[in-house]
């Protein structure tokens, strides 16, 4: 017995933009230029119709030494659900530059 197969395309809830560099800051300690990147999480829609949404911005806490701000896009997701768009926001740590960078990157 056969049975037909009726595909079906499905459109996502949200996309996800990452690994987008938003500044490219120098490094007191490492003497070289360090990449700042941002992801964007929104609600997937079509382009015509394109309307305006909140913005949630997310800095990952990280007591100013560690910044990984993929880290938390699992939970950001309920956001964009919800009708957010989310940026989270890499900046510079304590091993990288002297204090106030990470506030400068904000």
């Amino acid at each position: 017995m056969y049975k037909k197969i009726k595909p079906e395309i499905l459109t996502p809830d949200i996309i996800l933009y990452s690994d987008i560099v938003y500044s490219n800051q120098f490094s007191d300690f490492l003497q070289e230029s360090i990449p700042l990147e941002i992801s964007i999480l929104r609600p997937f829609y079509k382009i015509q119709e394109w309307e305006e949404l909140p913005l949630f911005i997310w800095f990952t806490g990280g007591a100013f030494r560690c910044s990984t701000p993929l880290r938390n896009i699992p939970e950001l997701v309920d956001f964009a659900k919800k009708g957010y768009v989310v940026a989270s926001v890499d900046y510079r740590v304590s091993s990288e530059s002297l204090f106030p960078a990470p506030v400068q990157d904000a």
